[in-house]
């Protein structure tokens, strides 16, 4: 990723919470966080109905799936086992378009 230099000037009280947020270990450095509220500004940026979705999706299917894997990673699968899932549906479906 090509990166460029901007410099700014940020109420203190502002640096301080960039600064906190890294020692907390939330972020590995202040241009992690800088480039995370940048991130959130691209999504308030959505069409209001892209960010509605994107809420919606959120709220009914990304956070109750972590819970869920929080709840159970028993159940969860190792990357091996996802491998080995996405290898045998691409020879299924080679299999399917050559009988076809």
């Amino acid at each position: 990723m090509s990166t460029r230099r901007l410099i700014v000037d940020i109420p203190e009280e502002s640096y301080e919470l960039l600064h906190r947020s890294v020692e907390e270990g939330r972020y590995a450095s202040l241009d992690e966080a800088i480039s995370a509220l940048v991130a959130d500004l691209s999504l308030d940026e959505m069409p209001y109905m892209e960010q509605e979705e994107f809420e919606r999706w959120m709220l009914e299917e990304v956070v109750p799936a972590y819970d869920e894997a929080e709840a159970h990673p028993e159940s969860l699968l190792t990357l091996e086992q996802v491998k080995e899932y996405l290898a045998q549906q691409r020879e299924a479906r080679s299999k399917a378009s050559h009988a076809a």
